[in-house]
């Protein structure tokens, strides 16, 4: 599929400035039934960017009705399935493109922070149930 300006912008940004190593997928398809697709995702953190297609000289799909409608449902779908969706426009991008990967790596932090936090709580809950359940053997 042929990127967008605003997806080639971002791009260049993410390759000039990103410091993390989770692995960046583009056209993500998220549903399978809707066959919906996310610009860029972290698929294993569950996170999404977005690059919206603003356009300045004419009506694009993004800016109608329909079109913003049709992108609310694929943004609340996403946020229903526990996807966190970062959103940006190319003027964002262009003008401040090291802010804008600095945001993302800072979530991205925060969101492997949070579930590697999850995932011990887990993991010390199964321990303690296996030890309560060995006991009242």
């Amino acid at each position: 599929m042929k990127r967008s300006t605003g997806e080639e912008h971002f791009l260049d940004a993410w390759g000039i400035y990103h410091k993390t190593t989770w692995p960046l997928e583009e056209e993500y398809r998220f549903d399978k039934v809707r066959l919906w697709r996310f610009d860029f995702a972290i698929p294993d953190l569950m996170i999404a960017i977005e690059i919206e297609g603003v356009s300045y000289q004419k009506q694009g799909r993004h800016q109608t009705a329909t079109g913003f409608t049709k992108d609310c449902e694929k943004y609340n779908s996403a946020t229903c399935d526990g996807w966190a969706v970062l959103r940006y426009t190319p003027p964002q991008i262009v003008k401040s493109p090291l802010q804008v990967v600095t945001q993302i790596e800072a979530f991205i932090e925060r969101r492997d922070t949070e579930l590697r936090l999850a995932k011990q709580k887990c993991d010390r809950h199964r321990r303690t149930r296996k030890s309560t359940d060995r006991n009242r053997e």
